[in-house]
């Protein structure tokens, strides 16, 4: 059962805090001047204040305000100023008057002390003849009324500046300096309200005492208070709320009554626990992971389609212009396709061989037992071996290099390079490693003159080899011009 809402409203209102200006002149004012030291300006019609050494001061006797008023009252406290002339225009400080004086013994000798500034860089100007300056003294009225001693207020030169102010003696034109406060009178009593009526939807009121206002409680069990547009008013739960509920972008169901069911339309939105044609291109945003049942383990990449397949485990790729290629599951190891037309991409075997473009192995990468890459065997690469042999006294390797040692290579002999002489000037190098089809180069020196040896270095690819060498073997020749063997140093670089 539901309970009336209750409100409690008191029958009073507070007044506005109340206000009150006071307007006080001054019980003293007077102005120093230092060219003048010992001479009493406080029966002077106007007030000074100049750079060249005058300076004003202003008393005000706050006695009149009741002791009950604090600072804590104080609004807002204005020094009004009525400014006679402006010989030269500039500004001026407000500063509180720190020790007592009196306006018929004031000098320049025995002027009070100064304490801290209430209001700094006041501008005057030309414009100013003639009219009020108004200038924020708040925090001078606060301390005064809080108990601060009341010795008043000096207005002293910020820079050059010359003008001069109406003082209380200026009966001509009788605009003496004047000190607005604005007080904050205390709350004012309560005060009495005609009564409080229900609105829409409630019941109650009164004109006193405390008022109970309730909701409606005429409604039908089971009703609730809804607003129709205009008022509040009975009505039945829920009714008016929904209509029915339409199936939208590729959902399917939806009804009007009961509990409505919709469910993804299958037909547009594929289910990923059975076999779908995706259409467009599909993102993966992190790892993919595929299980294919392709011979092999291959895996095709890109647009995928049936049509043009030759067996169930062939996947049919399209290159996006209409071009098809389809890929059997008789090839080993995986094919990826490349990206320019006739490039057959790049693939992996079993033999530790990486095929690009084709599979005939005409672009190869092979791979020796510990899957090392193997150089190719053309021109161009690293240095695989080489040495410096001299055929003196029956020939010597003098130093030599064999990068296809294990280990660091020597730098001398014997480097796993061997060598054999089989004839005058014909010696045959045993290089440990495969260097027929390879770029050699040989160079002679004899007698400080370099010679140009004859190279038989083909091994068992060179027919001109007058010897039946092995893919490991480099023959060198090396005669001089004259036909005739010659103490010689020979040096030989295998690429």
């Amino acid at each position: 059962m539901k309970r009336p809402l209750t409100l409690l409203i008191s029958l009073s209102l507070s007044l506005c805090v109340t206000s009150a200006l006071s307007q006080i002149t001054p019980s003293d004012d007077a102005y120093t001047l230092t060219s003048s030291p010992t001479r009493n300006f406080g029966s002077a019609k106007s007030l000074a204040v100049e750079s060249s050494g005058a300076t004003a001061f202003i008393r005000f006797d706050l006695s009149a305000i009741p002791p009950s008023v604090t600072g804590s009252m104080v609004a807002k406290g204005t020094l009004k100023i009525f400014v006679d002339t402006v010989p030269t225009a500039g500004s001026f400080n407000v500063d509180l008057v720190a020790s007592s004086w009196t306006e018929g013994s004031i000098t320049a000798d025995n002027s009070p002390t100064l304490g801290g500034a209430i209001a700094s860089a006041i501008p005057i100007s030309t414009s100013d003849k003639g009219q009020y300056v108004l200038v924020d003294v708040t925090g001078a009225v606060v301390d005064w009324l809080n108990g601060t001693a009341n010795d008043g207020l000096a207005l002293v030169p910020d820079g050059t500046v010359s003008f001069t102010l109406d003082s209380k003696e200026a009966t001509t034109t009788s605009h003496p300096a004047e000190l607005d406060i604005v007080l904050s009178g205390p709350q004012g009593p309560p005060g009495p309200i005609s009564g409080v009526t229900a609105g829409a939807g409630l019941t109650g009121g009164g004109t006193k005492g405390n008022v109970t206002v309730s909701m409606l409680t005429t409604c039908a069990s089971g009703q609730v208070l809804q607003w129709n547009g205009s008022t509040w008013a009975c009505s039945s739960s829920g009714t008016g709320t929904v209509t029915g509920v339409t199936a939208g972008t590729d959902l399917t169901g939806g009804g009007k009554s009961g509990n409505v069911t919709l469910n993804l339309d299958t037909t547009k939105v594929p289910q990923l626990n059975a076999s779908n044609t995706f259409i467009g291109s599909e993102g993966v945003v992190g790892s993919l992971s595929v299980t294919s049942p392709i011979a092999g383990g291959q895996v095709g990449l890109g647009n995928f389609s049936s049509a043009g397949a030759t067996d169930s485990n062939s996947v049919t790729i399209s290159n996006g212009t209409g071009t098809t290629e389809t890929f059997q599951s008789g090839c080993a190891g995986c094919f990826m396709r490349g990206a320019q037309a006739g490039d057959g991409g790049l693939r992996v075997t079993t033999g530790k061989n990486i095929f690009f473009g084709d599979s005939s192995g005409a672009s190869r990468l092979e791979l020796d037992s510990a899957g090392n890459a193997l150089q190719p065997r053309t021109a161009g690469g690293m240095v695989k071996g080489m040495l410096h042999f001299s055929p003196f006294s029956g020939g010597r390797i003098i130093s030599c290099f064999n990068s296809s040692l294990t280990g660091a290579a020597a730098t001398t002999p014997p480097c796993g390079i061997g060598f054999d002489i089989t004839g005058v000037g014909d010696y045959i190098f045993d290089f440990g490693f495969e260097v027929d089809d390879r770029v050699y180069l040989v160079t002679n020196t004899w007698g400080g003159v370099q010679q140009v040896p004859t190279l038989m270095a083909c091994g068992n690819q060179d027919g001109n080899c007058g010897h039946s060498l092995t893919n490991n073997q480099v023959e060198v020749n090396v005669t001089i011009p004259n036909g005739n063997f010659e103490d010689s140093k020979v040096c030989l670089i295998v690429y």
